[in-house]
């Protein structure tokens, strides 16, 4: 999509191509017209490699079937590795039961190695001392066992590995540094380097782009899962591993939607983690039909699309598991067909079809119509190629039937394909295909489509060389012709090889041999490069000149093999999965054809390899000429644009330049720079700076890049501060649990990558009067002590960003808060005595006394008795309150054994005795009440006698009001 903005390239190539506008503006709408013409011929929408989990894998739930192109199994860490390096029987057994689920799906027999999300399971084997990180060389080495089991033992394919699963979970993993090194170390490694690496394969959308800032540059393949995040940020993650030039693999695909939007942007495919029949309806529809029609509803997370077989059309619509719920606003998508009635599943005919979705809905429908044509055009036919500078025109003759709808074009970098599709044209029988690599000879067929959909078979192939600048600049040529030569078998062929084979080892040496073809250079050369890609580690390789260049790679051997000339360069221990550059400047000086080869002094029997042209890696011959040539001009309209998720979007003019490349875009805080590079390689007209601080305000200028590294001028520069408007999602699971005076609050954690806190309200009314209780919460916990025992409170919860935002309300839970139970009782009868005194009765006096006066006869003792009734479960406090007279030093309060006597008959010479001391007071003030506890003395329900006396000796009276005074002693039992 050179020069090209995303967004309306997406949208022209998947909405009803007539009505392209209205499913732009209908994307930010919770009610969404689908329309979609029978007669479009629609754009290829397939993503090929499907994948299934072994939890899902059953006979009688394999709707999906014959789509599968490999089950996932999930690595064996809760294991430790045998002394041998070798997986232990225990972990054999795992796997041995994943095979036998795989052997229900017939013909199946690829697998692909996850690591399992469970932090829980991880044996300690393979955790660092500290607890937390993993040994990447453990982890490493536990992967390579597993591929050795899976491969060697049970005769499978690994067709990729993914060395982490949601490691974002919880934050259970935590060190990304920690990541970082492992997906290093299995990079590094020859065996484990030979299979794609995927990742980071995080549970949220929103932590991918982050988690892939650290694994990036040491992954293959980019991944997320999206049982977290919005739509919004799912897409642009998925763009910004594609604008980086790395595939995107669904890792774990939770519902349709997720795998709706993944195919529609052009991802490898996924991994289904649970199969239906309206999801194995879509992957067979995916696999055989062209889209016409694609919407999204991002706010809602739902989409819906609309697929064309030959007289069939397919609707589907689906929410993702970030979508509303049934209690929330869904979408409402209306299906319209444009040109005619049709039946929706056999209901019509009719023009419309509603359907609502939210995250519980997957609507698969069949459409058809009467009279449907089920014959295909003719091929087209007089196919032509022409060269131009980095592009290929094609033109062929117009077909010539009445229904005809347009023209499908096919390219492949392989003779004979497969052919990948490249564009639709409507109207016009001819095509320049742009932007395309310099000097990569192309192959193209075309297609006739009608408007029933039907297809008809490919023209003719036709093959091109897209043209070179012809001169400035860096020129880059790939061979015409490499191989090896093996003195082993010194007779036979090895030119359709991936790998150019050198060792020199006794009679088993092998010698690489290239050959290039060098046009359109104006010399003088300044500069010649022959960059090779090492698959495994060497020793050393030199460079050698051949004069010969008679040699082709369908022919050579080790017996006809031209003369090795001169050294020109050598390179020592390559490291495996690099680039390596030898220099020959001076050697490649003009427009010709030249010959190398390439020998080692290593002697040992380990196998080098350099990749050829028949490998992902091809050869490149870069030669550097001196002609003047003119940048191209500095990109103009240029805007930036905050986003609601906080990044900031860039658009510009496309430049017009034939030559043009790519755009560089830089950035600063300050006006007016200095500028730092913020990426390049940009091949659209847009770009998206996820990167951005939230609250900054960024100023950045662009730059345009042609095909020979000639940078242009900088942009006019623009602003724009990254402004988070997007809210967090509520919390979820909110729960309340009340005790004495206390509720205490638990929720689940948030994953927003930019959460900042949480918000508690609370009210006394379900539904409304909420007041903010609390703030700024970390914790997904609360425990609100400002409560009253016997009410009930109503409680949300919100989640707010580092912007201010804040989601919306939780569900609502509710508590009681309750305590114990508190009975209070006065004396049913009190009274005091002097031994003074000591017949004397004082039953009827207002006060309370308790005195000693040691050698002088004049101590005194009070007695108070309770009746206790109502206890009906366990004492868990009881205690004795007084009003005081005046001020004292002590007191102290006693059990007393009888409760017989009377107030109206006691005396010093009748009391009963003083029991054990319960509780003393000293330093006690007049005109107060104290509280003494005597709960190890009241058990329950009965009468109890209490005891008053004091132990500090001189001539005062302890002094409280008894109950015929004004304030009655009261004793409090709790229960």
């Amino acid at each position: 999509m050179n020069n090209k903005d995303i967004l309306g390239v997406v949208l022209k190539q998947t909405c009803s191509l007539a009505l392209w506008l209205t499913c732009l503006f209908a994307t930010n709408l919770h009610a969404v017209t689908v329309n979609f013409d029978t007669t479009d011929i629609g754009v290829t929408k397939k993503s090929t490699l499907w994948t299934v989990g072994t939890s899902y894998v059953n006979e009688s739930n394999m709707y999906i079937g014959s789509e599968i192109d490999a089950m996932r199994f999930g690595a064996v860490q809760e294991y430790p590795l045998e002394p041998d390096g070798s997986l232990g029987a225990a972990a054999k057994a795992e796997i041995d039961g994943y095979v036998t689920k795989l052997n229900l799906v017939p013909g199946l027999n690829s697998v692909t190695l996850m690591a399992s999300s469970a932090i829980d399971k991880v044996d300690l084997y393979y955790v660092a001392a500290n607890g937390v990180d993993i040994i990447p060389e453990r982890w490493r080495d536990m992967f390579k066992a597993y591929i050795d089991y899976v491969e060697n033992t049970h005769g499978l394919t690994v067709v990729l590995i993914e060395p982490g699963n949601e490691t974002d979970y919880g934050n259970k993993y935590k060190n990304k540094d920690n990541w970082a090194d492992i997906h290093a170390a299995f990079m590094a490694d020859p065996v484990l380097s030979q299979y794609p690496i995927v990742g980071p394969s995080t549970l949220s959308a929103g932590a991918a782009a982050n988690w892939w800032s650290y694994v990036k540059d040491n992954t293959d393949w980019g991944a997320t899962h999206t049982i977290n995040g919005t739509m919004n940020q799912y897409i642009n993650y998925l763009l910004q591993v594609k604008g980086e030039g790395k595939p995107y693999f669904a890792s774990e695909n939770h519902s349709l939607a997720e795998m709706i939007i993944c195919a529609n942007y052009d991802c490898l495919g996924g991994l289904w983690w649970r199969v239906s029949q309206d999801k194995g309806d879509w992957t067979r529809v995916n696999q055989i039909s062209r889209q016409i029609a694609y919407v999204e509803d991002r706010p809602n997370w739902t989409v819906a699309t609309v697929y064309k077989e030959p007289n069939k059309i397919w609707l589907f619509a689906s929410g993702g598991t970030r979508a509303t719920s049934n209690s929330a606003t869904p979408t409402t998508y209306t299906f319209t067909a444009t040109d005619r009635d049709v039946y929706f599943d056999g209901v019509g005919p009719q023009r419309t079809y509603e359907v609502v979705v939210d995250k519980s809905t997957t609507v698969a429908v069949e459409v058809t119509w009467d009279g449907g044509d089920t014959i295909a055009p003719t091929a087209p036919t007089g196919l032509v190629a022409t060269s131009g500078l980095q592009s290929v025109s094609l033109n062929w003759a117009d077909n010539v039937e009445g229904d005809l709808a347009g023209y499908a074009v096919y390219r492949s970098t392989t003779q004979g394909g497969p052919y990948d599709e490249i564009a639709t044209v409507e109207s016009l029988s001819e095509y320049d295909d742009t932007g395309l690599t310099a000097n990569q000879t192309y192959y193209y067929v075309v297609a006739a489509v009608d408007n029933s959909g039907n297809e008809s078979v490919v023209s003719a192939e036709v093959s091109e060389t897209a043209g070179s600048s012809g001169g400035g600049g860096a020129i880059d040529f790939n061979p015409t012709d490499d191989t090896y030569a093996n003195q082993k078998d010194p007779s036979l062929t090895h030119g359709t090889e991936a790998s150019l084979k050198f060792k020199s080892a006794g009679s088993k040496a092998r010698q690489p041999f290239l050959k290039f073809d060098v046009t359109g250079v104006v010399p003088p050369v300044t500069s010649a490069k022959l960059i090779l890609h090492n698959q495994l580690s060497a020793a050393d390789a030199t460079l050698h000149t051949v004069a010969n260049n008679s040699w082709s790679e369908a022919s050579l051997t080790w017996n006809n093999k031209p003369t090795i000339g001169a050294a020109l360069g050598t390179i020592t221990s390559p490291a495996a999965n690099t680039w390596v550059e030898f220099d020959i400047t001076g050697h490649v000086t003009a427009d010709g054809t030249y010959s190398f080869a390439v020998l080692t002094s290593d002697t040992s029997s380990n196998a080098r390899a350099f990749d050829s042209k028949e490998s992902g890696f091809i050869p490149i011959l870069q030669v550097t000429d001196s002609a003047n040539v003119s940048p191209p001009a500095a990109p103009t309209g240029l805007a930036a644009t905050a986003d609601a998720d906080g990044s900031i979007t860039l658009d510009w003019n496309n430049n017009t330049e034939p030559d043009l490349q790519s755009y560089s875009v830089y950035r600063s805080t300050t006006p007016g720079g200095p500028y730092s590079s913020l990426a390049t390689g940009v091949t659209s007209s847009t770009f998206n700076d996820n990167a951005a601080v939230l609250g900054t305000t960024y100023y950045y200028v662009v730059t345009a890049v042609d095909i020979d590294a000639e940078e242009s001028s900088q942009s006019a520069e623009v602003f724009a501060t990254a402004a988070d408007t997007l809210p967090p999602e509520a919390p979820i699971n909110l729960s309340a649990t009340a005790g004495d005076a206390v509720v205490d609050l638990n929720w689940g954690d948030s994953f927003e990558p930019d959460f900042a806190g949480y918000r508690v309200y609370r009210s006394t009314t379900s539904g409304s009067g909420y007041s903010l209780v609390a703030n700024g919460l970390t914790s997904s916990d609360y425990s609100d002590t400002s409560v009253v025992n016997g009410t009930t409170y109503y409680y949300v919860v919100t989640a707010a960003d580092a912007s201010g935002n804040e989601s919306a309300d939780s569900s609502e839970v509710s508590a009681a808060p309750t305590g114990p139970i508190v009975l209070s009782f006065n004396p049913v009868a009190d009274s005091y005595n002097k031994q003074n005194k000591a017949n004397s009765n004082f039953g009827s006096d207002t006060e309370l006394h308790a005195k000693v006066v040691n050698g002088q006869s004049k101590d005194q003792n009070s007695y108070i008795k309770f009746t206790v009734t109502g206890v009906t479960g366990p004492v868990t406090s009881a205690k004795l309150r007084l009003f005081t007279r005046n001020t004292m030093d002590d007191v102290t309060v006693h059990s007393v054994g009888s409760s017989s006597w009377d107030e109206a008959t006691l005396t010093w010479n009748n009391q009963p005795a003083l029991g054990s001391a319960l509780d003393t007071l000293t330093v006690i003030s007049s005109g107060q009440w104290i509280e003494l506890d005597v709960s190890t003395y009241i058990t329950g329900d009965g009468t109890y006698t209490l005891g008053l006396s004091t132990t500090h000796s001189n001539n005062t009276a302890r002094i409280f009001d008894s109950r015929e005074g004004t304030n009655v002693p009261v004793l409090d039992v709790s229960f």
